[in-house]
């Protein structure tokens, strides 16, 4: 992989951020594809992070942010556009610029855990609470 000026990045802010894999999977991922952009980890405290998403936002090729703890529910109130499924759950996980330069914020929380179900048992008319 070459990193370079045309390169996009993505982020995933939380704190802490030494355990997360993303950035290794998003980054093999695009190299696999041959997509010239990288995810990196951005550790940012609850007191740092309103300044740490806006500077990060700010990024003319920052494309995209993964919103890990304790900032989902802090990061809503960056996102210019809402999921239906953000509003439900009062959160977000993740936000992406648009073309026109907004951010739409989504949750997909609950769409992980019952895609990793299923992997393991049939979930079919069944309820789950995600906390």
């Amino acid at each position: 992989m070459n990193i370079d000026g045309a390169t996009r990045l993505y982020a995933i802010i939380g704190d802490p951020v030494v355990q997360v894999r993303s950035p290794a999977v998003y980054t093999a991922h695009f190299a696999e594809r041959g997509i010239n952009a990288v995810m990196f980890a951005a550790q940012a405290s609850r007191e740092s992070f309103d300044a740490a998403i806006r500077g990060l936002m700010a990024l003319g090729n920052l494309d995209g942010l993964l919103i890990t703890s304790p900032h989902k529910t802090s990061a809503m109130a960056f996102a210019d556009e809402l999921s239906t499924r953000a509003k439900i759950v009062g959160a977000i996980n993740a936000l992406r610029r648009e073309p026109d330069g907004s951010w739409t914020g989504d949750m997909f929380d609950g769409v992980g855990f019952v895609g990793a179900a299923q992997k393991i048992v049939a979930i079919s008319g069944k309820r789950a609470l995600l906390f």
